[in-house]
């Protein structure tokens, strides 16, 4: 009898716990608050500039999380809208700090870990987070977020000229930078005058702009509609733009249809009258385009030989005595300031002369393609 009475017990238990096995779970649901921090940004648009590396580009600010009856700490991040994976470190702000701020070069540099290339728009996610870190029970943080979109620079120093024609047509080209890291470019090209261009730091984007500052041969960083430089006259130009101390020198030159300047003369020592020689050993090169982009120069020995010989120079542009340029005086003498200029007139053949009392040696012989005068200094 006992054993039957066990039997049933147990087979009561095994009822009850396939009775209690089909009763549904029950499941806690964690509360998820409602924003009420509603962040906001100072901009919705950004464009980072390597000259505003330093200041400030954007302010993120949000008002007080709700009261949960515990204390809260604020942490903030920013990641890609679509690339979700790409974050910023999870910054913590603190407890009562409603607000945080990043860098024109802090921005950019963020963009760049992400691989965004410098001239893409990203849109990027600001995310604020509101967490309990002293609750006895986890509590969902409080979040806000805000969108803004942004275009990155390239750190290595970039300059783009843009030119805009008598039409509205614009044309944008990369600047060669004269020396790795000395923000300074250099150009040389023929423009038709009322042509206008501006300077700016990316390919696709072209305002802001470096554009005309006091004067033209200043630049003053500028956005959309600021006055743009403009060409004077039809001509061939060297321009030399200093980023770094914000100058421009643009000057219109002698254009050479060969390409080439080349001292000749009896007075040349090294040279005499052979054209064919003075276009492979005399060609007058710039030596300063930093400084003197107009200026072309011929370092040699300059003598005078007797009172019977020419003691002359001119300069010729092929081996063949083509395209010369000469003195506008006949027999000037290149130490007499009154007798510097150059024409390319060649009625006459009119040369610099060396006088008996000249010092023969080592000189520098300067063309300024701009004011069409020589200059022989002594070295």
């Amino acid at each position: 009898m006992k054993k039957i009475t066990k039997h049933i017990y147990i087979l009561l238990l095994v009822i009850l716990s396939l009775i209690g096995c089909n009763e549904d779970p029950e499941y806690f649901t964690l509360e998820t608050p409602v924003d009420q921090m509603n962040i906001e940004a100072s901009v919705d648009d950004l464009i980072l500039l390597k000259e505003d590396k330093t200041k400030d580009a954007i302010t993120f600010s949000w008002s007080e999380a709700a009261d949960r009856g515990v204390d809260l700490v604020y942490y903030f991040r920013l990641y890609h809208s679509e690339m979700t994976d790409l974050q910023s470190e999870l910054i913590q702000v603190g407890t009562d700090s409603y607000s945080i701020t990043f860098t024109v070069n802090e921005l950019n540099d963020l963009l760049a870990s992400w691989n965004i290339l410098p001239g893409d728009e990203a849109t990027i996610e600001a995310e604020v987070l509101a967490v309990s870190e002293d609750s006895p029970k986890y509590m969902k943080p409080e979040i806000s977020i805000t969108q803004f979109s942004v275009v990155g620079y390239d750190i290595a120093n970039t300059l783009y000229l843009t030119v805009v024609s008598k039409f509205g047509v614009e044309r944008t080209t990369k600047l060669n930078e004269i020396t790795t890291g000395s923000d300074i470019y250099y150009l040389s090209e023929e423009y038709e005058e009322g042509t206008k261009f501006r300077f700016s730091r990316n390919f696709d984007v072209t305002w802001p702009a470096y554009v005309m500052g006091v004067d033209n041969t200043t630049l003053e960083l500028e956005d959309e509609g600021a006055q743009m430089f403009t060409v004077p006259k039809t001509g061939k130009y060297v321009m030399t733009v200093n980023v770094a101390d914000l100058s421009l020198k643009f000057l219109d030159v002698y254009n050479s249809p060969t390409g080439v300047i080349a001292v000749v003369g009896d007075a040349v020592s090294d040279i005499g009258w052979d054209a064919g020689k003075a276009v492979q050993q005399s060609v007058l090169v710039q030596e300063d385009v930093i400084n003197h982009p107009e200026i072309i120069s011929y370092t040699g020995n300059f003598a005078f030989n007797s009172p019977g010989d020419q003691n002359a120079f001119k300069f010729v542009g092929n081996a063949y005595w083509g395209d010369g340029l000469y003195a506008e005086i006949a027999n000037s003498n290149p130490l007499d300031e009154n007798q510097l200029s150059v024409t390319t007139d060649g009625a006459g053949d009119k040369k610099w002369v060396l006088t008996e009392d000249f010092e023969s040696g080592l000189y520098t012989l300067e063309l300024n393609l701009n004011t069409m005068k020589i200059a022989l200094k002594k070295q």
